[in-house]
């Protein structure tokens, strides 16, 4: 999980290409596999304040981040947050 986080912004950066669902959805995959909880979060705020809405599967990965570490309330609040954005 750590190189497919550090490869991303590395060859996004240079090329000038914005980051978008697709490639925060594998960002939070890579979050998920390594447990990674409090990145997952980081990341699901970087996208909304972006102005983008994650989707199903990219709030699934960061619930999925936390659960794997124990952590009920902020699984609990990225769960509000998805029927708050209506996904």
């Amino acid at each position: 999980w750590r190189t497919a986080l550090e490869l991303v912004p590395s060859s996004l950066l240079p090329a000038g290409l914005r980051s978008d669902l697709v490639t925060y959805g594998a960002m939070l995959n890579a979050c998920e596999k390594g447990g990674q909880w409090r990145l997952a979060l980081s990341l699901i705020g970087d996208m909304q304040n972006l102005r983008m809405v994650p989707d199903l599967v990219a709030f699934g990965s960061a619930v999925r981040a936390c659960c794997v570490q124990g952590q009920r309330q902020p699984a609990l609040a990225l769960l509000q947050d998805m029927r708050a954005a209506g996904v």
